[in-house]
């Protein structure tokens, strides 16, 4: 049944993308009674119940509220949606919103089929249309662009790499699957990565298999290459070590604990290494990575972001606001909680400022000096940034879910596994992205 839906949502928006593409004029738009131009925003009706899920929804409302005081031509107005699957349906009937709102929380709605058919706008054109490059942290960008274009603009970001401890890692440059696993057994590491989130689905390294298995541009996947294989292979490695000393499946704290050379996770904030380094790990550590086929696989994950429709460039007049230097203000305070990392390269040195000033730091224990060199290292992780976890299609991850799990359990070979992936993939995306 699903499959049947996923058709009938890629002709809506197929359907969508023909009729905005004929149309050469911008859709009537409503006024406000102040006379302003309404700008609409999709955003979902259920952004989940959690303290978080409160204060990403809460910093949205603040954005929106303080663009409708300082713009003199539009207002925001948001239009809520039930799933991701409405506004396809709304889309194909005329009446799309004009930017799309999405949360780290709240992936409500998959954006690949929207650029994959022509739906939104290459934000690259607002950027340097209004010489603006400068304004962003230039990593972040890059890795967002899907075939040279910008298609979502992050507010804020995490980066997602590999943590290893300090003395042990030392200076070494390589992650690839190989080499963690020779590391580990060289330093007497009984598991070479940390499984506990994630490691059974495909949630956890879908950045890796997006890109460098699916092209999304032509419509094409690469399952049944050797470099997918040995990328099973060693996910498999990881799996059956951590079973041999938690057959129970209980693979918490396998990092924590010593088990484990290195663990997968994302970076929030300049206080992080403070954290980790006094109570998660209780000794130094560093950023390394992602286990992948390539070197220094890091990759970036949007917190808040947004997406211009096609037909409604006025909207970007909202993306310019969001992402000034002034928008992060909030009573003296930058971004969400002055936790996440702000796109704004301006916003990013203030943060870093007063960090080392002390005014961020959670333990006194930590002078200037190591202020300063925690502030050195996020830094270069951010720079080294070259992937991206928007690159992400729930029905792949549906997919891969139900597949690899045949492999893990040793009900299938890795043969027949590739292949059952390769050919429902291509399916799906002859459907979506041809």
């Amino acid at each position: 049944m699903r499959r049947y839906i996923k058709i009938i949502i890629s002709a809506a928006v197929c359907f969508a993308a023909a009729m905005l593409s004929s149309c050469g004029k911008q859709p009537q738009r409503e006024l406000d009674e102040d006379g302003r131009t309404i700008l609409y925003i999709a955003r979902p009706a259920d952004e989940g119940d959690t303290y978080y899920a409160g204060v990403l929804k809460g910093e949205m409302n603040r954005l929106i509220v303080e663009f409708n005081k300082q713009s003199e031509k539009y207002v925001i107005k948001d239009k809520y949606y039930e799933s991701g699957e409405n506004l396809l349906l709304e889309i194909m009937s005329g009446r799309q919103p004009d930017l799309l709102y999405k949360s780290e929380v709240c992936n409500w709605v998959d954006s690949s089929p929207l650029y994959g058919k022509g739906l939104l706008c290459d934000l690259n054109e607002f950027i340097d249309g209004n010489g603006l490059r400068d304004r962003y942290v230039q990593s972040v960008l890059e890795a967002m662009e899907v075939d040279g274009k910008l298609y979502e603009m992050p507010y804020d970001f995490m980066f997602v790499a590999s943590m290893v401890r300090a003395k042990d890692w030392g200076d070494d440059k390589d992650t690839s699957f190989e080499h963690i696993i020779e590391k580990s057994r060289e330093l007497g590491y009984s598991v070479p990565v940390d499984i506990s989130i994630h490691f059974y689905d495909a949630e956890s390294f879908t950045p890796y298999v997006c890109d460098n298995f699916i092209d999304y541009g032509s419509g094409t996947c690469s399952f049944e290459s050797e470099e997918f294989k040995e990328y099973m292979t060693f996910r498999k490695q990881c799996i059956d070590a951590a079973l041999r000393i938690a057959p129970d499946g209980n693979f918490y704290d396998m990092f924590h604990n010593g088990d484990a050379l290195v663990m997968p996770t994302s970076y929030t904030g300049l206080w992080n290494f403070e954290y980790l380094t006094t109570e998660y790990v209780g000794e130094e550590v560093k950023f390394v990575g992602l286990p992948s086929g390539k070197e220094n696989s890091v990759t970036v994950l949007p917190v808040l972001s947004f997406s211009v429709f096609k037909g409604s460039e006025e909207a970007y007049d909202f993306i310019d606001y969001a992402t000034s230097y002034e928008a992060y203000k909030d009573e003296n305070t930058f971004t969400t909680k002055g936790v996440c990392l702000p796109t704004n390269e301006e916003v990013l040195r203030y943060m870093a400022e007063q960090y080392y000033d002390g005014t961020f730091s959670m333990y006194d224990s930590f002078d200037e000096n190591a202020r300063e060199a925690f502030i050195r290292e996020t830094y270069r992780v951010i720079r080294s940034i070259n992937g991206a976890e928007n690159r992400f299609d729930s029905a792949v991850n549906d997919i891969l879910n139900e597949e690899i799990s045949d492999y893990f359990d040793g009900s299938k070979t890795l043969e027949e596994v590739c292949g059952n992936i390769q050919n429902r993939v291509s399916l799906y995306l002859s459907e979506q992205y041809r």
